[in-house]
């Protein structure tokens, strides 16, 4: 019988090591749960991070997001605060 489900693409190679043996990362430090989906992020069995659609890192965008999320928290913040 065969599996209906459709299986994912393999993702594109590591940048360090150019395997294509790379799994999806569900949780991290800078995104939790909803920041490895939006960034497609796996992480290959050498330890690299990346993004499995293009093969780049995903360094800048992190970045973006920590920024924006961490502006966001304080004029949440300073909003609860009556300050803003």
């Amino acid at each position: 019988m065969a599996d209906s489900r459709a299986r994912a693409p393999a993702p594109a190679p590591c940048p360090r090591c150019h395997s294509r043996d790379a799994e999806p990362v569900s949780f991290t430090w800078w995104g939790g749960f909803l920041g490895p989906r939006l960034f497609n992020q796996v992480r290959c069995r050498c330890g690299a991070s990346f993004d499995g659609r293009t093969g780049r890192y995903n360094d800048y965008r992190i970045a973006l997001w920590v920024v924006a999320t961490m502006g966001l928290g304080v004029m949440i913040v300073l909003a609860m605060l009556g300050k803003l």
